[in-house]
């Protein structure tokens, strides 16, 4: 049987349940590695509380944005509980980042489990709660009470589902893939209703933007920029396809180059399938799951016998105004040689200088590069190096941490992609947590102190 795709939630999603005082946070936190938040918000809380969820399948992990270090990790505690049990606690409290492991646990048997957080938190050192990861069951009933809400799969590197073109190579992490040479392609069939893309900024990366394109279906390619690097060496949103009906689709990106590489982290497909398969190898019940009708526009429908008639009580007018048109002109012409004839000759004025005659051209404009950049450059991230590596799935990488990308060699580079290097040498690099850590130890001191 295939194997399963580590599956994602929301914080919004009906089957958490928060206790305490809970709020929805949709403010972005930049500058501590990864970008942004998963759906658009958090839960935060500054007081008391607890979240607790129940899922089917061997593993699960609570994660969010995580701003206390070491000076403040005493005014906050956690604890983390999976039926009843109390779970290894991360041994990297003094990280800040966004995507933060709270807690995680694996191992287990694949049965119903309830996974619960229990939290104390202040004004200055809150927590967030942005998404839960689980690690699902096999049973395909499971996974058809799991769609009844939104979910997203990980769709990672060497994914079955993904067919790479010339130029692709794994990383030093041997997690990610990335390419750095122009029409190189990747193309990927999948059931969902949406794709999205996540790739790293790296320490080595070049000062210039790169350009990259995506086809969804049949569709007209859409543009976009891949950043130059940046002070911050996490995770990011590269795009987002709009929304679709849930049903199988064809996805191809094309790297047009020439400076940033394009590199794949991992992809999320909203309501996706939950096996590692290509949905090419399925009957016409795909993944046994929802599916969506695809509509057409129309536009090959016959048209109507209203339309008919209009086009040709349109074409008899337009004949008809031809018709006179033709017949003034004709007269006005007869009326000026009658005049030209009796003066013998008329002179023609000699064209002056400013006339329009006298326009050789358009007005040109300068090439210019546009540097995202400029002026909105964000802090080193404030945190420690995260050097360890834990058995298992770990989730996906999102920095490669005193690695370099080895870059290939190009002889020519197109105007577009130069940018100014506006930013100084990069700091050093950190590793980031962002994945489902399944410790194999599910025995820890019940509550998460800096003690």
């Amino acid at each position: 049987m295939s194997r399963r795709r580590i599956v994602t939630i929301d914080d919004n999603h009906p089957d958490i349940r928060y206790e305490g005082s809970w709020e929805l946070d949709n403010q972005e936190y930049e500058g501590i590695f990864t970008f942004g938040n998963y759906g658009g918000t958090q839960h935060r809380t500054s007081g008391q509380g607890s979240i607790s969820y129940t899922f089917e399948g061997n593993g699960a992990g609570f994660f969010g944005t995580k701003l206390n270090g070491n000076d403040t990790i005493g005014n906050t505690s956690w604890q983390c509980i999976i039926d009843g049990q109390a779970i290894s606690p991360p041994w990297n409290m003094g990280t800040i980042q966004n995507d933060y492991a709270y807690c995680s646990g694996g191992h287990l048997e694949f049965a119903t489990h309830t996974l619960t957080i229990n939290v104390r938190a202040t004004e200055s050192a809150p927590i967030w709660l942005d998404r839960i990861e689980i690690s699902p069951s096999d049973n395909t009933a499971d996974h058809a009470t799991l769609a009844l809400s939104s979910y997203s799969v990980v769709v990672m590197a060497n994914d079955t589902s993904l067919r790479y073109g010339p130029g692709w190579q794994f990383g030093p992490d041997n997690f990610s893939k990335f390419t750095n040479i122009p029409s190189s392609f990747l193309e990927l069939e999948f059931i969902g209703t949406q794709v999205i893309w996540r790739g790293i900024a790296i320490p080595n990366q070049p000062n210039s933007q790169s350009r990259a394109t995506y086809i969804l279906d049949d569709g007209p390619p859409t543009e976009f920029t891949i950043l130059p690097r940046a002070q911050s060496y996490g995770q990011y949103i590269l795009f987002e396809t709009e929304k679709l009906p849930r049903n199988r689709h064809r996805l191809k990106v094309v790297y047009e180059g020439f400076e940033a590489p394009l590199l794949l982290n991992y992809l999320y497909i909203k309501d996706g399938d939950i096996f590692d398969r290509d949905p090419r190898t399925l009957g016409p019940d795909l993944d046994g799951l929802r599916i969506d009708a695809i509509t057409g526009d129309g536009s090959t429908s016959k048209p109507s016998i209203g339309v008919i008639v209009g086009g040709v009580i349109g074409g008899v007018a337009f004949f008809f105004l031809i018709g006179v048109l033709g017949t003034w002109f004709l007269r006005i012409r007869r009326q000026r040689r009658e005049r030209v004839e009796l003066t013998f000759h008329i002179d023609t004025p000699p064209f002056t200088a400013g006339s329009p005659a006298d326009v050789a051209g358009a007005q040109l404009y300068p090439n210019e590069a546009f540097n995202p950049y400029d002026g909105h450059g964000t802090n080193p991230p404030m945190t420690q190096p995260l050097n360890g590596a834990i058995s298992h799935y770990t989730g996906p990488h999102t920095s490669y941490a005193h690695q370099s990308l080895p870059i290939a060699a190009h002889t020519s580079v197109s105007p577009k992609a130069q940018l100014t290097n506006a930013h100084p040498s990069p700091g050093p690099a950190y590793f980031e947590d962002s994945g489902i850590r399944f410790s194999d130890q599910n025995v820890a001191p019940p509550v998460y102190t800096n003690d």
